[in-house]
């Protein structure tokens, strides 16, 4: 048997939803397999949580440098201005584009100094 994910499910469901009785020809077996697929699906276990990041090796605050405010190591790119941007909607593949030479660890790093500082 082939596991679905939860938004076929989900679509299979509001399918079924929208159908009047007249148009529903539900076959008991198809029921039955969407049911136990659903079941299975809600029986896995959560994803763990990673571990914090640690951003010490990605930002730094150089007095010289921006006025000592947090910007990602060997550029003028504040964490402020990441943040932002990630508000804002953008992708960390946006920012990356924005910013060539940042990675999708230096945009990590930002959010992992974030969550430290809002502690």
């Amino acid at each position: 048997m082939t596991l679905v994910t939860a938004p076929d499910l989900v679509r299979a469901a509001q399918e079924l939803l929208r159908a009047t009785r007249e148009d529903i020809d539900v076959d008991l077996n198809l029921a039955i397999t969407l049911a136990e697929q659903l079941l299975a699906h809600l029986g896995q276990p959560e994803r763990p949580v990673p571990a914090a990041m640690d951003w010490r090796p990605y930002l730094e605050a150089d007095p010289a440098r921006c006025d000592g405010v947090p910007c990602i190591k060997g550029t003028r790119i504040s964490v402020d201005r990441v943040l932002e941007m990630l508000a804002a909607g953008a992708s960390a593949y946006q920012i990356e584009l924005d910013f060539p030479g940042l990675g999708a660890e230096d945009v990590r790093a930002c959010i992992a100094y974030a969550r430290e500082k809002a502690r």
